[in-house]
């Protein structure tokens, strides 16, 4: 049973870090940038695996945003962006985990509901 709270702690990295870093190319780079979409079939990929409670979505949240804001931070100067717009990509960072994370939140089967 640990091995399996192992792996899971591993799985919310691995996804928090992929989704940050799509997440960062959306808001600095806009849509259309393919990392994005192969960061984010990746998360996706390792999310559909497991079902996730609501402390295993926070964390996801949280590893992605911090790894959002550090990528962000890290190309700033690289693209001649002025650190002090680094808010205006937080909501376009919220955004798009927003979206990610509600396309992972599985709804409970029927046979968990008490349906046949």
């Amino acid at each position: 049973m640990r091995g399996d709270s192992t792996s899971k702690r591993k799985d919310i990295r691995a996804i928090g870090n992929l989704l940050g870093n799509s997440a960062a190319h959306y808001a600095l780079y806009g849509e259309e940038q393919r990392e994005i979409g192969t960061y984010t079939s990746q998360a996706e990929e390792i999310a559909g695996k497991r079902s996730w409670d609501k402390m295993d979505l926070e964390d996801i949240k949280k590893i992605a945003a911090t790894r959002a804001r550090s990528e962000i931070r890290r190309r700033m100067p690289l693209l001649g962006l002025d650190e002090r717009d680094e808010d205006r990509y937080a909501e376009k960072v919220e955004e798009f985990i927003g979206s990610f994370m509600s396309k992972i939140v599985k709804a409970p089967s029927k046979a968990k509901q008490g349906h046949p």
